[in-house]
């Protein structure tokens, strides 16, 4: 990881990937440096002669006249040019030289166009400027006279605005496509050959002084449509006008590709990966050589040397015009490191030996140790990144519409915007950052409905709906969203770092039941018959608008309307299908590896794909398709363990998918509107934020909400943990997001380093406690009275679990289909809040479970078919959080003492606001506690709309076992209990600070550590090996967090140093040794995470 920064200038100096150390010309006089003459494929050639300024020089007759400023002027590249002018604050002002259509203007295949250009410092106050222009449009539009021949132009990058890319734009009857280089900078008063070539089958290139910048393909195109504007040189054909601000000269349009050369042979790399992973197989760099003579290069042959060790090299020919690729192979086996490759050629061109040479720089990274991913979902600077422990980072794609126009999967390789991406990715490896990519095609086509209303949803009369959300299920879009997955895997899928996709994000809140016919089609197919009059929403139909419904609330399990919402939340509104499609496609087989000398990538990190917010959505099993994670962000405020009963929904959503794993995100962000909605008007008043930024519109969630939502994420069995917000967490240009608390992120580097750093293997292997309570959320009572969290844990729903953490208990959520596929057998102890309406299976099974001494709590709106054991009046929150919390906390404590004569505890905490949860391996106990004791604080207090700040308190927590107690993050022993005797912890608890014990049955009364062979060889390995037990080597029957550090002689820490997990005591790691590790003593350094014990074992690398 320190790499990437100690090494991060040698990148940029090597201009991240192409530049040769040399590049001398061995040709001059080259065809595009003279002037012209017409021959057979010249069309229009325009060369603004001396008393033949607007003559067409062909002999085809497309002569020029003159529109508004431009005018011949004697500074042209080969005498007289064609000088055009910028209107400063005028686009309705021509300045170009206008040749009247001519259907020999349209080609009807190949074709070029090139031409010199000389910028005045002009140029720089535009963002475009056209060059020539038969097209008019150059940007998309659906009339017929839009979308033929061709416009070449230059595109400002905003960034910095004397660079400009080349941008060409295609007709062809009904769309377009474009086609853009990377960036290059421009001078004021310098000549440059610009020229861009269609090969009538797809294909663009861009070329600069004859050097090939970039090509790209658009599958399936053929001939450009033949339009009726005329050619405007120097301007755009129509207003708003964007002329060329300078002089242009030999204007030229050509039958077929003309090939341009540079007059120099040159070596460079490819701009692909330049980091891999130790021992990452067959790797390879390309190596470029391109021939931009008009003789063939022969007889080439090499060496690559890095350190000490070098490859030869050789390749038979180039021939003129061509370019070769030539693998430089990557030797992974080397210690983690920095590298430059010395690449030293000869080559004989018109009888003479010439010298080829450039350096490659590339890096070795270590392969990863087992860690739990902190993602942030978003992006920030790699150091602050780095800083903090994130190690996933989120960036966003964006070229749908080239995936659209193909009908197909393919490679995007060659954009501009992809290449920086790559430069980019490498970083981010070198970093010890994951790429994860946000890929939307659902929503790229939501929002282009005006282009596509074919696709748009309707209501029961056939109207568009008001939503901005495509019918998704089409076929067309289904298997666009596959081409498009299919599309980013052939394109990054060679990066290792790039693991995993979010597909598709919050994109159900605005999906609505539709009635376009192939929807209509698919419901009836589903249903047996026809869609229920009463449909008419999403959100379902009210049981009181129903006639006839039945007295108890207990419907058939066929019901339709019940049966049309299964069908619409499942697969009928095409989201989950489409997740799918994404997903499917993001695990295709990779075709090839660009930049490397494989067929697929090699990665000791699996691929893997999510969607979220997972459970914005009924209590039905499907939501996110077969994507490999769910996840769901929540807004800590006003309770911030109420993020638990979110991730406890995604645990019940995923039993539908039992392969499916669930991760947690914290929202950095809060909404001023619900936690500091009014400026105080008075300035003293004002706390200090309220004052640098009275504006805000998102701010910073507190350090304590912070805390208590991390270590209730943890104490359940995700598989990651997710952060949005970064503007909110670093001060930056102010955006909506904006970082009103310096405190919250150094809240979460200390919780990352401290806690979820040498911890997260072993949270990562120990599952959940089973639970013998539940809640359940159901699907009935969504759809027929309105019921549901829909993912915002802001319900009476969502406070009954609240209420369930502060009486020290444990509930799992369970769905309708859960209790019809389990019948409650886990149970003893169901909660139903807001159970209006249930089926008739899942009330069968309730009262089965009842019948077996299940006891049912339940509020006043429970189904009348149900009797409840206990009944819990709901209570409605008044916005006054510390009110809320005292009242909700009563119904705890009464709810307990109810259930005290029937239910044995697992663990009992003395004080409510130390909430306890328990996850379980073999006989060990681990053991969360969470201070949730708060107030308002001097951050937001004065609100009064949260308590913000954390409070230290105390509390004796019991669980009725044996054991001994470790803290595994103070890492040491705290008590034991002799058997028979309960485990008594009593406490000091630190404002929003979480604990967690290992309860395990044998003392971890030492470590050892040991490894063999004991005198390894370079380029061999090792077998280290680490041990937990007691003084008679008994191990624990535990999982148990152990550091490992492996030292080499010059004292640095070698791959795989860092953090694991050792199951039932033991822990083996292989590690390669390098050919260029130090050779000498090494040093092992075992320590037990749970006692604190350390061993150290040394060993001589020979």
């Amino acid at each position: 990881m320190q790499n990437f920064f100690r090494h991060l200038l040698l990148s940029v100096l090597t201009a991240a990937f192409a530049l040769p150390l040399s590049a001398s010309t061995w040709e001059t006089d080259l065809p595009w440096q003279k002037e012209y003459k017409p021959d057979d494929s010249t069309i229009a050639l325009w060369q603004f002669n001396m008393g033949e300024e607007l003559q067409d020089s062909s002999g085809n007759g497309c002569h020029l006249a003159i529109r508004g400023s431009a005018a011949p002027t004697p500074d042209g590249k080969f005498g007289v040019g064609l000088l055009c002018r910028h209107h400063e604050g005028d686009q309705l002002k021509p300045s170009s030289a206008l040749a009247a259509d001519a259907d020999i203007l349209s080609p009807d295949g190949a074709f070029t166009v090139e031409l010199w250009a000389k910028p005045s410092s002009d140029l720089f106050k535009q963002p475009q400027a056209f060059l020539v222009d038969k097209k008019y449009f150059h940007y998309a539009s659906d009339r017929k006279d839009a979308n033929s021949d061709y416009g070449f132009y230059l595109q400002q990058n905003s960034r910095q605005p004397d660079q400009y890319q080349l941008v060409a734009t295609l007709g062809f009857g009904t769309d377009s496509v474009w086609a853009s280089s990377s960036y290059l900078p421009f001078e004021a008063d310098t000549w440059y050959h610009l020229a861009f070539t269609y090969d009538g089958n797809g294909k663009v290139a861009f070329f600069r002084d004859g050097e090939l910048l970039l090509e790209k393909t658009f599958p399936g195109r053929k001939a450009i449509a033949n339009g009726g504007n005329g050619v405007a040189i120097g301007d755009r054909f129509g207003s708003n006008f964007n002329p060329f601000p300078g002089v242009l000269d030999e204007v030229r349009i050509s039958r077929g590709v003309v090939a341009f050369q540079t007059g120099k042979v040159t070596l460079n790399f490819t701009p692909e990966r330049t980091v891999f992973y130790r021992l990452e197989p067959n790797q390879a760099i390309r190596l470029n050589i391109h021939n931009g003579t008009t003789k063939p290069v022969t007889q080439i042959i090499g060496t690559a040397t890095v350190d000490t060790f070098s490859q030869n090299l050789s390749l038979h020919t180039v021939q003129p015009g061509q370019r070769a690729l030539l693998p430089l192979m990557i030797d992974t086996s080397l210690r983690p490191g920095a590298y430059v490759a010395k690449v030293n050629l000869t080559c004989l061109w018109e009888g003479e030996t010439r010298s080829l040479e450039t350096e490659v720089p590339f890096d070795i990274v270590a392969r990863p140790s087992p860690a739990m991913p902190v993602i942030m979902w978003g992006h920030g600077d790699l150091e602050r990144l780095n800083d903090i422990g994130f190690t996933h980072s989120l960036r966003y794609f964006g070229l749908y519409k080239d995936i659209w126009d193909a009908k197909q999967p393919i490679n995007l390789g060659n954009n501009a915007s992809v290449i920086s991406e790559k430069r980019l990715i490498n970083d981010m490896m070198r970093a010890g950052v994951d790429l994860i990519i946000s890929v939307s095609p659902g929503r790229w086509f939501a929002k282009q409905l005006d282009d596509f209303p074919e696709f748009r949803r309707l209501d029961r009369n056939g109207n568009p709906l008001a939503v901005e959300n495509a019918a998704v299920a089409h076929p067309d879009i289904q298997k666009f969203a596959y081409n498009t997955g299919a599309s980013i895997r052939q394109t990054y899928g060679h990066f290792p770092n790039f693991t995993s996709a979010l597909v598709q994000t919050e994109v159900r809140d605005s999906t609505q039941v539709s009635f376009t016919p192939f929807e209509v089609k698919a419901a009836e197919e589903f249903l047996g018959g026809k869609i229920p009059d009463a449909v008419a929403s999403k959100n379902g139909v009210h049981y009181s608008s129903l006639p006839n419904f039945p007295l108890s609330r207990v419907i058939p399990d066929n019901d339709p309307i019940l049966k049309f919402y299964t069908w619409f939340w499942k697969d009928g509104d095409g989201w989950n299908p489409l997740h799918t499609q994404v997903h499917r496609g993001m695990k295709s087989q990779l075709n090839s590896a660009a930049g490397s000398a494989k067929t697929k990538p090699s990665t000791p990190k699996s691929f893997w794909t999510f969607f979220d917010p997972a459970v914005r959505a009924p209590s039905l099993w499907g939501s996110g398709g077969h994507v490999d994670v769910i996840n769901q962000w929540t807004y800590s405020y006003p309770d911030p363990i109420k993020i638990g009963q979110a991730a406890d929904e995604m645990f019940a959503m995923a039993e539908g998918n039992r392969s499916q794993q669930v991760m947690k995100m914290t929202q950095i962000i809060w909404y001023r509107s619900a936690t500091a909605p009014n400026l105080p008007e008075k300035e003293e008043d004002r706390v200090q934020w309220e004052k640098d930024i009275p504006d805000a519109k998102f701010i910073t969630i507190s350090p304590t909400h912070l805390s208590e939502a991390l270590w209730s994420k943890i104490s359940r069995p995700v598989r990651g943990i997710m952060y949005h917000g970064w503007g909110s967490l670093f001060p930056s240009t102010h955006g909506s997001y904006c970082c009103t608390n310096h405190e919250t992120a150094l809240m979460l580097k200390k919780l990352v380093h401290e806690v979820v750093q040498p911890l997260g293997p072993m949270l990562l292997a120990i599952p959940d406690r089973k639970a013998d309570i539940a809640i359940l959320e159901s699907f009935s009572s969504q759809m027929f009275a309105g019921r549901g969290t829909t993912g915002w844990s802001r319900s009476w729903e969502a406070d009954m679990h609240l209420i369930l953490q502060w009486a020290g208990l444990q509930p799992a959520i369970v769905y309708d289909e859960t209790i019809r596929r389990d019948r409650l057998k886990d149970y003893k102890i169901l909660v139903m809040p807001y159970c209006d309406v249930l089926t008739e299976s899942v009330a069968k099974a309730i009262t089965a479970f009842q019948k077996r001494g299940g006891i049912v709590v339940a509020d006043e709106f429970l189904c009348p078919a149900i009797l409840p054991d206990i009944l819990v009046q709901s209570y409605s929150r008044t916005n006054t959080p510390h009110e809320d919390k005292a009242a909700l906390q009563k119904i705890a404590a009464d709810l307990s003492a109810q259930l005290e004569p029937f239910y044995e505890r697992a663990v009992f905490s003395s004080n409510q606001d130390i909430v306890p949860r328990l996850r379980r391996y073999g006989k060990t106990d681990y053991l969360f506690t969470i201070n949730d004791y708060r107030t308002y604080g001097a951050y937001l207090g004065h609100h009064r709309l949260v308590m913000e700040q954390g409070l230290p308190t105390r509390a004796t927590v019991t669980m009725p076992r044996s054991g001994y107690v470790y803290d595994l993050v103070q890492h040491k022993l705290v008590t034991s209990a002799p058997k028979g005797e309960p485990v008594i912890l009593e406490q000091d608890y630190a404002a929003g600070e979480g604990k967690l014990h290992m309860i395990t049955d044998v003392p971890l009364e030492k470590i050892v550590a040991l490894v063999k062979p004991e005198t390894p060889s370079r380029g061999g390995k090792a077998h280290i090996f680490a041990w937990v037990c007691n003084d008679k080597n008994t191990p624990p029957n535990a999982i148990t967090p152990i550091a490992v550090d492996i030292i080499d002689p010059e004292g640095r820490k070698a791959e795989f140093s860092g953090y694991y997990a050792a199951v039932k005591g033991s822990l083996q790691i292989t590690f390669n040794f390098a050919p260029n590790d130090i050779p000498g003593k090494w040093t092992v350094n075992a320590r037990c995470l749970a006692s604190g014990n350390t061993a150290k074992k040394t060993f001589v690398l020979e």
